[in-house]
This record gives structure tokens, C-alpha cells and sequence, in this order.
């Protein structure tokens, strides 16, 4: 019987243990917290290792090979949609597969503001606390006073600002990060959606000397009384449990042994010992037509590609160990499309502090390059236990048509290295299904002359550097 090359199915699932394969199908349909996404152009290519044997042979003919380590990789694309349920708490399909990138996810808040101070720039990474309730934010967005937009998006550390509040204040006053947001009086923080932010992996693993005395759910903020470490709970831990997984969001990257660690909110551990860990990783199923492709232990990297007129996207390349192939019929499964993509037109673009030059371009795309390296695990079947991001270096391109150098002096930032802030945003907000690119600390790594039907265009590779904590840019569902 021939199998058909477009009948795919792609099915994935977070898993509890690193390089320990997820369930993925029960009977013919998806198992509990698997999921089927509307995706492009899937494939799964695997990797066999074959050893030669060296020993001596009488003969001139080859011994048989020894299997060595096997190993695979998954790509696929998937068009940029929200949750078809159109909410703002609703994380979007896909959130695990950034996270699993090396991304973080962040629940997104947003207040309005009255009045600025003149020359305000609130920073993207940058915290701030606000005057009566004692709230605690970091910018998801920047935000400019010369802008003419008074909403800040904010990840919520702990204790949330309130109407209550009249002055909003940055942890890190001086220089470009000088001034106050002021006069927020009445205006009540919402949902603004999720925001996915670069973080450096592996997380890390606390062993406690004193367990948690509540639950550390998964989520939660906490802080050291000593070190100033600041870190998000990565998987939740019971009352009493010694384990407890963090990532960090600050620049301080450890507790120091011995110190109190404190739940915003209420409870606390007693620091003993700090471990890498290697966080987020997927198992990942490919039915072709009949037959089931599964690769465990996956982390990855990705593309974002926005091109003029149509649904931007974000491809995918996952790498992993061969799990299994098996014979199965086509899932009776729905796959997970969100709501219908919206197309990249209709832009708000920003680049520079005034935001003069607003380029006109086919395309633009930002690449993770995470470049994901394999563990080797002697004690695995395969020899190696997963894959895990070793490094980062974020590139991209965009192709705007040329203008005189004094709107923005494109060929003189490219020959200085000059660095510039660069936003995209699209899409109707309120409901998840807008999106937003970030990025504050952007360069050119040259400058190139182009052509499109006729028009010249500057044919600009970018670069993004990290511009607080690990923050080169920020993806926002909003």
C-alpha cells in the first residue's frame, strides 16, 4: 500500500523528565497534554550512526557496521494566530514550542498612563516600583514619552500596582533610563496577553537544606534576603519538597547558601546547594500516513519570518533521540489552529528613539540561531539523553527601499556599529491575536544595495545583542 506524503500529523507534548518520552496518542486520539497543531510543510529526518569495525580481517572485504548514536531532527512552520477563544489569559498553541527554543513565557500586564515626565524612557527589561502599593513590574515593552502611546506592558513581579498609585519609578534611575511614569490615578492594570522573552539555559536546580514551607507553584516570584537574586518558579513543588526549579531575572544568577528564599506572597526554603538543569524539552510525533515517527529529548530553535501581505510565521527546526517508528492510522484529531492569522499589513513600524524612520519592506525575519548541541549518556539505549541550547546568536535581515542617509544614516549605523531600537506591531489588539516584535538593541552588520522591480533597497543583515539581562528582543501576543 503507498502512503501518502501530504497525509501529516504532528503531535507534541512538554516532558516531566528530560529525555524521558511523553505520551503522545491513547487509542486514536491524542493523549492527556499532547497536542495537534495546523503546521507546514513537516519532516522528520533521522540520523544513524554507523561505526566501522577496525579489527584486522584476513579478508579484503568490509566487516559490518556497529550501530553508533541515533539521533533526528523536525522541521516544520506554523502561521502566527492567537487562541481561538480570543482571550487575553489564553496562552497561544504554540507556547510550549517557543519555550522549548529556550524562550520564556510571560502573562503580560498593561496599565494606562495619564502623564508622563518629559523625556521618560521606561526600558524593556527594566523594573520599576510603584509609590502606594508597593508594586513591582519589569517592561516588556519599551515605551517612549515622544511615542504618543500611554499604555506600558509589564510582567508583574509579585505585588501589582493599583489605582491607587500616582508615580511609577525605575529601580535603575540615571542616564537614558532617568525619569518617572506619573499620575496613574484610577487606572486599573488588565491582562495584556503573553510576551516570550530569550532566557539563558539550562535553568537551575536548588536543593534545599530547609524544604518549602507552602506550595511554590509554577509561576511563583522569588527572592533571596542576601544574594538579591530574583527567580521565577519553573515547575511547581509541594509544601515540604526539598527540590525547587528556578530561572533567574536578574543579572545576580545564584542564592547563596544558607539564605532564606522567599515566595512573593508568602512562604519560604532555606538555600543549600544550586545545580544546572535543563528545563523545557518535548517529545515530538510525526504520523505520515501510516507510520509514526517519535523523537524524545527535543529542544530547538526558530525563525521568525514577516512578510509583507501575508500571515508571518515561525519555523521550526527541533532536535532529539530516535524514540521509535511504529505503524498507526491517522489520528481522529482536529488539529489546533487558533484563530485565522492575521496578515502582516496595516504595521506600526519604529525604529530609532523618535521613531523617524519607519522603513518600507517585503520582508522581515529574526532568527534564534540557538543551534541546539546533543548530551551524551552512556546510560541512555541511544547513548545520548537530549538536546539543549549550548548558545544563542540572534541574527536577522530586513530589505527596506533606500532613502537619503540624513532621514536615518543606514550606511553610517552599519560602518559604526550603531545600535538602534526596532518594533513591529500588527494585528487588531484585545484579543490575542496582535502581535508585536521588540528589540532595543539592534545593529547593522552591513550595508548592501538592492533592487525590487525597479525600486532601489537597502539589503541590511541585522544583529541583536542583549540589552538588559537576556532580553535581545521580546515576541508579544497582546
Amino acid at each position: 500500500m503507498a502512503l501518502l506524503s501530504r497525509n501529516r500529523q504532528l503531535l507534541f507534548a512538554p516532558e516531566p523528565v528530560f529525555g524521558t518520552a511523553a505520551s503522545l496518542i491513547s487509542g486514536s486520539s491524542l493523549a492527556a497534554g499532547a497536542k495537534a497543531l495546523r503546521i507546514l510543510n513537516p519532516e522528520v529526518q533521522f540520523d544513524f550512526e554507523k561505526i566501522e569495525d577496525e579489527a584486522a580481517s584476513p579478508s579484503a572485504g568490509r566487516l559490518p557496521y556497529r550501530a553508533g548514536v541515533r539521533q533526528g531532527t523536525v522541521t516544520f512552520g506554523i502561521e502566527l494566530s492567537g487562541p481561538k477563544s480570543g482571550t487575553l489569559t489564553e496562552a497561544p498553541a504554540w507556547a510550549e514550542l517557543l519555550e522549548a527554543c529556550g524562550m520564556r513565557a510571560v502573562a503580560a500586564k498593561k496599565v494606562t498612563i495619564d502623564a508622563f515626565d518629559t523625556g521618560t524612557v521606561f526600558k524593556q527589561g527594566r523594573t520599576f516600583a510603584a509609590d502606594g502599593s508597593n508594586g513591582v513590574g519589569r517592561v516588556l515593552k519599551t515605551l517612549y514619552s515622544a511615542q504618543g502611546d500611554d499604555t506600558l506592558i509589564y510582567e508583574d513581579l509579585g505585588t501589582d500596582v493599583d489605582s491607587g498609585d500616582t508615580t511609577l519609578t525605575l529601580s535603575d534611575p540615571g542616564g537614558e533610563f532617568d525619569g518617572n511614569i506619573v499620575d496613574i490615578t484610577s487606572q486599573t492594570p488588565a491582562n495584556a496577553g503573553f510576551a516570550f522573552v530569550p532566557t539563558t539555559l539550562p535553568g537551575y536546580t536548588l536543593t534545599l537544606s530547609v524544604g518549602v514551607s507552602q506550595d511554590f507553584n509554577e509561576g511563583d516570584i522569588v527572592t533571596g534576603g542576601t544574594s538579591g537574586a530574583v527567580g521565577r518558579v519553573a515547575q511547581t513543588s509541594l509544601s515540604g519538597a526539598t527540590k525547587l526549579v528556578v530561572t533567574f531575572l536578574g543579572a545576580v544568577q545564584a542564592f547563596s547558601a544558607g539564605e532564606t528564599i522567599t515566595r512573593v506572597g508568602g512562604g519560604t526554603a532555606t538555600m543549600g546547594t544550586q545545580t544546572a538543569t535543563y528545563g523545557q524539552s518535548l517529545t515530538i510525533g510525526l504520523v505520515e500516513s501510516e507510520r509514526f515517527k517519535v523523537l524524545r529529548g527535543c529542544r530547538g530553535t526558530c525563525q521568525f519570518d514577516l512578510t509583507n501581505a501575508r500571515a508571518p510565521r515561525i519555523n521550526f527546526t527541533f532536535r532529539g533521540v530516535y524514540d521509535s517508528v511504529t505503524d498507526q492510522g491517522s489520528l481522529a484529531v482536529s488539529p489546533d489552529g487558533g484563530a485565522t492569522p492575521p496578515r502582516f499589513v496595516g504595521a506600526t513600524i519604529w525604529a530609532g528613539t523618535d521613531g523617524a524612520f519607519c522603513p518600507q519592506f517585503q520582508q522581515l525575519t529574526v532568527d534564534l540561531n540557538a543551534n541546539p548541541a546533543m548530551i551524551a549518556d552512556p546510560k541512555s539505549s541511544e547513548g545520548i539523553l537530549g538536546a539543549y541550547a549550548a548558545r544563542r546568536d540572534i541574527s536577522g535581515q530586513i530589505n527596506p527601499l533606500a532613502r537619503l542617509e540624513q532621514s536615518f544614516a543606514t550606511y553610517a549605523k552599519a560602518a559604526a556599529a550603531t545600535d538602534f531600537p526596532l518594533q513591529v506591531a500588527w494585528g487588531t489588539e484585545g484579543s490575542g491575536n496582535a502581535f508585536a516584535f521588540q528589540a532595543d538593541r539592534t545593529t547593522f552588520r552591513s550595508a548592501n544595495a538592492g533592487d525590487r522591480d525597479g525600486l532601489m533597497t537597502d539589503e541590511l543583515p541585522l544583529d541583536f545583542f542583549e540589552y538588559a539581562g537576556n532580553d535581545e528582543f521580546v515576541f508579544l501576543t497582546l
